[in-house]
């Protein structure tokens, strides 16, 4: 169990961040991550650009290297020259990021505030 304030961080490709979550083990290696509670990931290797993620939760496959957030309101995506919106989101090892249920391919204002305020310092 991983609790107060989790960071995993794999040097050069991301950083997770959450209030806590399980790591499931195999023989002492990593098999599934499920993160839960204010998930921020910040990754500059997803097609080459800075991606922001926020969500409620994340299950990570490091053995297919997925990423699934969800969140019972919207996970939000953010790229230079995309956004998406969904209640889940789904990015595979080959750094395609697929939207999952109702897509939105822009942000409202509150969405919009929301990343800025999180990410503010990377921008």
């Amino acid at each position: 169990f991983l609790i107060n304030d989790v960071k995993l961080e794999q040097p050069g490709e991301f950083k997770l961040f959450a209030r806590e979550g399980v790591l499931y083990l195999d023989h002492l290696n990593p098999k599934m991550i499920e993160l839960s509670g204010d998930i921020r990931l910040i990754s500059s290797k997803i097609q080459g650009k800075d991606s922001f993620v926020t969500a409620d939760t994340l299950n990570y496959n490091p053995l297919l290297k997925t990423f699934l957030f969800s969140s019972e309101t919207r996970v939000l995506f953010w790229q230079e020259g995309l956004s998406i919106s969904a209640p889940q989101i789904l990015i595979s090892q080959d750094q395609a990021v697929q939207g999952i249920g109702d897509v939105h391919f822009s942000f409202d204002l509150e969405e919009q505030g929301l990343i800025e305020e999180l990410f503010k310092q990377y921008f």
